[in-house]
């Protein structure tokens, strides 16, 4: 950050603490024994999670309403990464879910977005064996977390890069490198903060430049090509990025027909992102 915000940061009482939840599916989950059985002890163990749980996957997205009764047979129906993902997600939409409303931005554009980037960066990782498919949906539900976190507490000078967009019809990451403040570095604060590990770290602070990531080029190039192609299909987004040139980083080697598939996916699971992970901030 150009301008000295850390120290503000270090100062404000109230920036968000790692939800227990997702410490526990990070930290225990990572062990070679993990189970369907660690998973169901980690929901169990809250029992607003568990609620929640049950009642998106009796949901009609899932095909499963009424006959999911407890944690274990979800698990079996629903697969042990589906619920997985979700626990992670409803581990951090009480952040999204925080009265959040910038510019042309508010809780419900951000969660969607930040989902769908997890997804594709997920998809991205699969297809390429770049990485744990998983811990890209993690570090995609969490890459702009900076962008709420300035959004709540540096709120005139977020409104002030906005204006910078609109007035020099320049990228958001280009307005903020002109005023000084950057969601990227902020984000990466907090991933320290919260000792997450280097990598989810580093893609944070590099999704929108790859190249300056070092060892964690490859890593942050899929975050960044997500993120991307989130922003050209408008996915949890209200202002149109149709005509902006879509870019690819070098990096991972990609051919046309494989961001292509990757639009189609986007477009095929847009809705069902928006209506089922929409409605996770309501449950």
């Amino acid at each position: 950050m150009e301008k000295d915000y850390t120290s503000r940061l270090n100062k404000i009482d109230d920036l968000p603490a790692m939800p227990k939840t997702l410490y526990d599916v990070l930290n225990k989950l990572n062990s070679d024994d993990t189970n369907a059985s660690t998973l169901d002890h980690i929901i169990e163990e809250d029992p607003a999670l568990t609620t929640k749980i049950l009642k998106i996957a009796n949901s009609p997205y899932y095909g499963q309403a009424g006959t999911v009764n407890n944690i274990k047979r979800a698990i079996m129906l629903l697969g042990f990464n589906e619920i997985k993902n979700l626990v992670i997600g409803f581990s951090l939409s009480d952040i999204f879910n925080s009265g959040l409303e910038c510019g042309p931005i508010d809780s419900k554009i951000m969660w969607l977005h930040s989902v769908g980037v997890g997804k594709v960066a997920q998809s991205i990782s699969h297809r390429l064996k770049i990485g744990d498919p998983d811990d890209f949906f993690t570090g995609g539900l969490i890459h702009d977390i900076g962008l709420i976190i300035m959004c709540h507490h540096f709120k005139n000078e977020t409104l002030e890069i906005f204006r910078l967009v609109e007035e020099k019809n320049i990228s958001f990451p280009d307005a903020e490198e002109m005023y000084g403040l950057k969601h990227t570095e902020i984000g990466a604060f907090l991933a320290k903060k919260w000792a997450l590990s280097d990598f989810m770290t580093n893609i944070i602070r590099y999704h929108h430049k790859p190249t300056s990531a070092g060892e964690f080029i490859s890593f942050a190039s899929v975050l960044f090509l997500a993120n991307e192609l989130c922003d050209k299909t408008g996915l949890g987004l209200n202002y149109d990025e149709s005509g902006k040139k879509l870019l690819v980083p070098k990096s991972l080697h990609v051919n046309v027909e494989f961001v292509k598939e990757l639009v189609d996916m986007i477009k095929e699971e847009k809705k069902t992102i928006e209506e089922n992970w929409g409605n996770m901030l309501l449950v």
